[in-house]
């Protein structure tokens, strides 16, 4: 294995942006943003060695890689606008003077030759003092100006624009570039698509209004999804449209009313759409407070909406009904006590009756989760009978924590009264939802889903495993605790993860990645099953403080297992390659280590590279791109400034991988044997097909030919009840459950 340490020139400070072709280049731009010219370095031979661009002449903002040729390579400066064009990977730039003064530029995705200027022209501030630049966007077509670059007005007073990315069974007919934005109209926003004429020259955008009083739209895959206002002036019931071809946008249809709710785009690769909706958890939410007097502590509840005894001024025992308290049995010898019950099997307003009529006290439902609603009465109830007896909800840990004193004491008293704090937001959750392939009917997916973004900028713990299809991981909130769960078809059902020793994981995710610096997991389509990432052990997930250790499976992400020979409890960065297969881990601490990993029988084995003695400051481990790739180059400042070191771990794996280095892996199913060939486990059936992949045996040292392609064969198969979602108005009996869950009628829907 071989290291190439450097220095960049002295001139090299501030922040890095990293420009990595990959193959068949072998070109890296480092563009430092707080630095005047030169502030490009480029290198062209692995990262060995550094030196400034000689074309530029001036501070550049950035370098642009097009995604459909990466011999078209773009910058911008940031003094005068100008532009500069290269057609061989970089080597050289043609450069063109601009009359606009552009802030950035977007590049076409399919044609390498056509991109987007946008002239920021103002900065406008709302009433909330949330500031939104507004651009001036322009096309132009590279290979048709000639020696001048003539660019078309497209749109003005631009929130935001993309270009439309047919999926390719529209390619035929969506041949002409669209353009989507959304703009500011005489005050009001909206999402538009302007089609160029491209019979003649210069093209003419041709604008229509898709969406009215729209707040956002994000493109993925074959969906385009726009949210609006259908109340702008008090920006509140924030509707859901989606489009697959551009031609009609349809509102989303989800099991509740949509009122102040904020839709994330988690996924939408697996044709079906994964929507998460956000919701606020409280600290103190309620409006009553049960009061546990011989346990001297109080619980924030939230008061029914038939209760018309609002309080209960003097102490009581508390007692349980079993049977979730729906029918008058249940509350046999409970008359003068507040009855605890749990959520479920019939309607709130039937257990306060029931209760009621066997003179209980008062009445407290245990959420199953950590949420609080107002309990209602069904619209034919009539309000002259409604129970005369408070009805309080409790959250589920609050619940649980009364349960345990009751428990413990056995004789456990208390009282309900008013409560005199405020609502304090303790951490936001979502639920997820699951679509068809239109993109429009959505059902429940899973409740509970950690989410710490605020409106507009979400933050949903869930990740895509890249390395088997239709496999999600997520991290909710469950019992006062947070755990990690498994979806492998597409979210109709969920299970719990697990290392090998039988507890619990959780792994870190998108919160993880902002409150403790820990990186998404990573896994890659070529290693099939493969993921690696940093694992919690205990109930510690974003705890301050508190490290994870590294983790790896190969069964997609159902069992983990921890990564001996890596430090625990430290910060770990891996990068993934697909060609070879090997994770390269970086301790990220005062003393910064460098780790090569390669598989060894039912492990990983990792040898440290050293090659720092100063402390150091990592700011990126990048692979090299490609599917080919053996480079990995990590970047760093130490007292000297910015330095990188190059890791070529061609000679790790010399050899490439035949038949007798490959195993069978199935989605789900238990983890191959690592000591030689197995015969296949029987496959499952996954959302319609038995998916079978090729992968890489834990104690092969070989790298994967060149055009390997993981997936062996796919063929279609009978659904099962573990593939279906419930219909609208029903819900899964347990959630979260290994074994078959059918589907059970939703009383509170």
């Amino acid at each position: 294995m071989q290291t190439y340490p450097n220095s960049f020139p002295t001139t090299a400070a501030g922040d890095i942006i990293i420009r990595w072709l990959g193959q068949p280049s072998l070109n890296i731009f480092l563009i430092f943003e707080d630095q005047p010219a030169p502030n490009v370095f480029r290198s062209i031979d692995y990262g060995q060695t550094y030196t400034s661009v000689n074309d530029f002449t001036e501070t550049m903002v950035d370098i642009y890689i097009s995604s459909a040729n990466i011999s078209w390579v773009y910058s911008l400066s940031a003094d005068s606008g100008t532009i500069f064009v290269s057609e061989d990977f970089g080597l050289n730039f043609r450069q063109y003077h601009t009359q606009q003064r552009f802030a950035t530029l977007s590049l076409h995705p399919t044609r390498p030759y056509r991109l987007l200027g946008l002239t920021l022209d103002q900065e406008i501030v709302s009433d909330d003092e949330e500031s939104m630049d507004l651009y001036t966007v322009y096309h132009c077509d590279v290979i048709a100006s000639g020696p001048v670059l003539q660019w078309t007005l497209v749109a003005t007073n631009v929130l935001f624009v993309d270009f439309f990315r047919p999926s390719p069974e529209m390619m035929s007919c969506k041949a002409s570039d669209i353009y989507l934005t959304r703009a500011m109209v005489d005050g009001t926003d909206v999402v538009s698509q302007f089609q160029l004429e491209e019979h003649q020259y210069p093209y003419k955008a041709l604008p229509t209004v898709l969406v009215e009083n729209a707040f956002h739209f994000y493109q993925v895959h074959q969906y385009i999804f726009a949210t609006r206002f259908a109340d702008p002036g008090s920006n509140k019931n924030l509707e859901l449209y989606t489009s697959t071809d551009m031609d009609q946008f349809s509102q989303a249809i989800f099991p509740f009313e949509g009122l102040e709710n904020l839709y994330t785009y988690v996924d939408a690769t697996e044709d079906i759409a994964l929507i998460a909706v956000q919701q606020t958890i409280f600290n103190d939410q309620g409006d009553v407070v049960v009061e546990v007097t011989s346990g001297n502590f109080n619980l924030s509840a939230i008061r029914a909406e038939f209760s018309t005894a609002p309080y209960l001024a003097n102490p009581v025992k508390f007692s349980f009904a079993p049977n979730n308290g729906c029918s008058t049995a249940n509350y046999a010898g409970l008359a003068g006590t507040i009855a605890i019950v749990y959520r479920g099997n019939c309607s709130f307003y039937d257990k306060a009756v029931r209760a009621s009529q066997m003179k209980v006290a008062a009445l407290v439902v245990v959420n199953t989760d950590d949420s609080l609603i107002e309990m209602g009465a069904p619209e034919e109830a009539d309000p002259t009978n409604f129970p005369e007896m408070p009805a309080v909800m409790l959250t589920y840990t609050l619940g649980t924590r009364l349960l345990s004193q009751l428990t413990q004491s056995g004789d456990a008293t208390g009282r309900i009264i008013e409560s005199s704090g405020p609502r304090s937001p303790l951490y936001n959750t979502s639920t997820l939802y699951t679509s068809g392939p239109d993109g429009v009917h959505f059902t429940l997916s899973l409740p509970d889903v950690l989410d710490y973004g605020t409106f507009g900028n979400p933050l949903v713990d869930v990740y895509k495993v890249e390395s088997s299809n239709a496999t999600y991981l997520a991290n909710i909130y469950s019992g006062g605790d947070i755990r990690t769960v498994i979806t492998f078809n597409k979210g109709a059902m969920w299970s719990t993860v697990g290392g090998t020793s039988g507890g619990t994981l959780t792994v870190s995710m998108s919160a993880g990645s902002l409150f403790a610096r820990t990186p998404m997991p990573k896994s890659t389509l070529q290693a099939a099953g493969f993921v690696i990432a940093n694992c919690y052990t205990q109930s510690d997930y974003l705890v301050p403080g508190a490290l994870p250790s590294p983790y790896w499976t190969s069964d997609g992400g159902h069992s983990w297992n921890a990564i001996s020979t890596l430090p625990t409890e430290t910060v770990l960065d891996f990068a993934i390659l697909n060609y070879g297969g090997l994770v390269v881990a970086l301790q990220m601490d005062e003393t910064t280590v460098i780790y090569v990993g390669a598989p060894s029988p039912g492990s990983f084995l990792f040898t440290s590279v050293p090659f720092i003695s100063l402390p150091t400051v990592f700011s990126a481990l990048v692979a090299e791109p490609g599917a080919e790739s053996m480079h990995v180059g990590a970047y760093y400042v130490d007292e000297s400034g910015w330095n990188s070191i190059q890791i070529n771990l061609h000679d790790v794996l010399k050899a490439t991988c035949g038949r007798s280095d490959m195993q069978t892996f199935v989605p789900s199913a238990a983890v191959p044997d690592a000591t030689g060939p197995q015969p296949p486990p029987p496959p499952r059936c996954i959302d319609g097909s038995r998916a079978v992949y090729n992968q890489r045996m834990s104690c092969a040292d070989c790298r994967l030919p060149p055009g390997f392609v993981a997936l062996i064969t796919a063929p279609s198969c009978e659904c099962t009840p573990l593939d279906l979602q419930c219909s609208p108005g029903f819900k899964r009996a347990h959630p979260i459950d290994n074994s078959t869950s059918v589907c059970v009628l939703d009383l509170e829907y």
